[in-house]
């Protein structure tokens, strides 16, 4: 027997499925991946396409096109307007290239092009204006194979940020992701271990803590082993006045090899202006061995001790 179905009930089966669709994605993490269609900014996009693959995350890939004034006698200033359509075409184009070179399937994303003078400036904008992104995805080189320019965008968002900062290696290339070293000051560590935690959790991934002191005889790990259930390695390692606290921290990187390097940062002073020479600072940075991922510190201070 044929069973025909009104209109008015296909219309509201399809009322209910774009709600479930809408809910989904609100509720679902999103990754803001900015690229600038070159080579060099592939390394964030693998990476994200990467997490993606292991969890339900949803990945919102992002241009911005530079804004052109002109200076007119008769106004101020006039704005040379983009064409969205084409620029939008291009993006989607280059991120199913993407997926074709890794052999991936697409899962969730969408596309989308804004404008802005300053690159950094615009997607912190942006970021305040889309409550679903939960972290951004970024390569440390563009097309103009200098990489002070991204660069420069990638440290702007790592201190200005509140929005967690994945810094990829541009040669990135997709791997299981399997353990994280989180690289710990100790001294929120109650906090930040729990946010830690939201992203190691879903991999199932060893975690590391290193701790890097001149004095570890006095730094028992019990209290911060007992502050969470899932499993953690501490590594107390006794800091090298002799060398750049970053030469340390790099080999223990090379030694422990983990797929990614977790760091926290203070908005008002980079943690990595804090502790390392500048020229140092950059080269970690700009060039970093494995791909970071960088929170921020909430508040200057520090936070409660664990006994």
């Amino acid at each position: 027997m044929k069973i025909i179905v009104s209109s008015p009930f296909m219309y509201l089966l399809r009322v209910i499925q774009f709600i479930q669709i809408t809910l989904k994605n609100i509720l679902m993490d999103t990754i803001l991946v900015p690229t600038d269609f070159s080579e060099n900014a592939k390394g964030g996009i693998r990476f994200a396409i990467n997490i993606a693959a292991y969890t339900d995350t949803r990945l919102l890939f992002i241009y911005v096109a530079p804004i052109v004034y002109k200076t007119d006698p008769n106004m101020s200033y006039e704005h040379f307007g983009i064409n969205k359509d084409e620029q939008s075409l291009s993006l989607k184009n280059f991120v199913e290239a993407c997926y074709q070179e890794m052999g991936v399937k697409p899962k969730s994303y969408d596309c989308t092009v804004i404008s802005g003078l300053r690159a950094d400036l615009a997607l912190l904008r942006f970021c305040t204006k889309s409550t679903d992104i939960t972290h951004i995805s970024i390569s440390t080189r563009g097309a103009s194979g200098l990489s002070r320019r991204l660069g420069t965008n990638t440290g702007n968002l790592v201190t200005k940020s509140c929005i967690p900062v994945f810094v990829v290696p541009t040669n990135y290339r997709p791997t299981p992701l399997k353990s994280v070293l989180y690289a710990s000051d100790l001294q929120d560590y109650k906090r930040e271990i729990q946010e830690v935690l939201t992203f190691v959790e879903p991999f199932k991934a060893n975690l590391d803590v290193l701790h890097l002191t001149s004095t570890p005889e006095d730094i028992s790990t019990a209290p911060y082993t007992k502050s969470t259930a899932y499993p953690v390695d501490f590594h107390i390692t006794k800091k090298d006045i002799l060398q750049p606290f970053i030469t340390q921290l790099l080999k223990e990187v090379e030694r422990l090899k983990p797929s990614v390097l977790v760091l926290f940062t203070r908005q008002n002073r980079s943690f990595l202006e804090k502790l390392f020479p500048s020229i140092l600072a950059e080269e970690l940075a700009f060039h970093p061995k494995v791909p970071m991922l960088i929170f921020s510190k909430i508040k200057e201070t520090a936070g409660e001790p664990i006994s």
